[in-house]
């Protein structure tokens, strides 16, 4: 499967040296098959690992020619359905505790401590996730890698939207995507390219502009004044507020709410209008604007309650386009999850790769791996039925029935993606009970790890 994979997303990757295409799939390959390994765990041997770091290290590798092809094959996954969703964010890799970057990366923060004032360094990505109407991980339609410090130099670090905008959103509109981002994407540049390229978005508001600066009725005003639409239902976990004076470890921690309870049923009432903004250059443009808010109810002080106000260029004319918004927005935590395969599955932050410039190209690679672990199980909920040779080989699938069936033969072929992706997370200590749920990204690379020395084995 890996191999087949493999060799179809990275065939007519733009490398003049065929030795280096093929050791890029033989890269990925090895990469894919072992998660949460380093390089030489994964290359198995010393001549495959010197492979893979001379691949690094090679200067005629560029990281746009790791994911062009990649890009390419996401845009094609993307035509097959109405809309897709490309959700935009950035997340920082700590490389603090690997001295020998120390001049090759930048630096993602400071912070006071009790000796003075110190620095952790590391490198800043910005990823586009693409995603189909269902939460399916379609591929990496743009990843950036930059130095904190560094780079940015003579512009502003958030060009890095427009930037991704223009990986995958043409002036002319072959596909359908709608950009999806958190509230750092609020500001007017983004908004306006998006606009200007006919593309459509959901972006959650940061900010209450107002007309001047002595006016007190800016955009909370507008929203707080639109009449109601509807309500509807939702489970929520119950959260701690964030407040700047509470540690980091516990800004989202879980506790029992006044019904004792670790989740509750949420009442959100719909308000939604269109709005005219205007910019510091007198520029005007118009939004939809739909604010979700949790109904007023006795609740305990650090509480947190739902509070969105979302811009979006769709339609909000009756409740189930507004419904729809929604959904689209909820659908951003997908990229949050992307993040935990990246760095907990794939462990990029320990890669001791030393400069700048090999971190590029390997972390190209890990992203595009990370996607392929997360598409396994997204795939299996959208397409339960489905036989799971549509991602596992045949020596990968009998070896799984083999380990969870006491070593009994198939008789009926190969068995579903649903019941292939269970027996994985089993593997990987998913124990199947009533109320434990589908299996999380983090079961299942454990498991996939044990999977494949059973196939290696088999």
């Amino acid at each position: 499967m890996v191999q087949h994979w493999a060799h179809e997303e990275f065939r007519d990757v733009p490398i003049k040296d065929k030795r280096l295409r093929s050791r890029l799939i033989d890269v990925v390959k090895s990469l894919a098959d072992l998660p949460e390994s380093s390089i030489n765990q994964a290359c198995n041997c010393w001549a495959a690992a010197k492979g893979a770091y001379r691949f690094f290290d090679n200067p005629n590798v560029r990281p746009i020619a790791i994911s062009t092809r990649h890009r390419a094959m996401t845009k094609e996954r993307a035509q097959k359905f109405p809309y897709v969703l490309a959700i935009q964010d950035s997340s920082a890799l700590n490389y603090h505790h690997h001295p020998s970057k120390a001049e090759e990366i930048g630096v993602n923060m400071s912070y006071e401590t009790d000796h003075g004032r110190k620095v952790s360094r590391g490198l800043m990505t910005h990823t586009t996730l693409c995603l189909s109407p269902a939460g399916v991980p379609l591929g990496i339609l743009d990843f950036q890698v930059w130095r904190r410090g560094i780079d940015y130099q003579e512009e502003k670090e958030s060009t890095r939207w427009i930037k991704a905008l223009g990986r995958y959103q043409p002036t002319e509109k072959l596909t359908n995507f709608v950009t999806v981002a958190d509230r750092e994407a609020d500001f007017n540049e983004f908004i306006l390219e998006i606009q200007g390229r006919k593309g459509n978005f959901v972006i959650r508001a940061k900010s209450n502009r107002r007309k001047r600066r002595d006016d007190e009725s800016g955009l909370n005003f507008l929203i707080a004044s639109a009449p109601f639409v509807g309500e509807y239902k939702e489970r929520v976990r119950n959260k701690k507020m964030k407040t700047s004076r509470q540690p980091k470890e516990s800004n989202c921690e879980r506790f029992q709410g006044q019904d004792k309870k670790w989740d509750r049923e949420a009442t959100l009432m719909l308000q939604a209008r269109s709005v005219e903004l205007t910019t510091a250059s007198k520029i005007k443009f118009k939004v939809n604007v739909v604010r979700v808010s949790e109904a007023s109810r006795v609740c305990e002080d650090d509480e947190d309650l739902i509070e969105w106000v979302l811009f979006t260029s769709l339609s909000i004319e009756t409740l189930d386009d507004i419904k729809k918004v929604i959904s689209i927005y909820k659908q951003r935590w997908r990229i949050e999850e992307y993040f935990k395969v990246l760095k907990s599955g794939l462990g990029v932050e320990d890669c001791r790769l030393e400069t700048y410039a090999r971190l590029c190209r390997y972390l190209n690679v890990a992203s595009i791996v990370a996607w392929r672990i997360m598409w396994s199980n997204y795939y299996a909920r959208v397409n339960p039925e489905a036989p799971c040779t549509e991602f596992l080989s045949d020596g990968e699938w009998r070896a799984l029935f083999h380990k969870m069936n006491n070593g009994n033969a198939p008789i009926n072929g190969p068995p579903t993606v649903r019941q292939a992706i269970l027996w994985i997370a089993r593997l990987g200590g998913h124990l199947g009970r009533k109320g434990d749920g589908y299996p999380g990204n983090v079961t299942l690379w454990r498991g996939w790890r044990r999977m494949m020395d059973l196939s290696f084995g088999w």
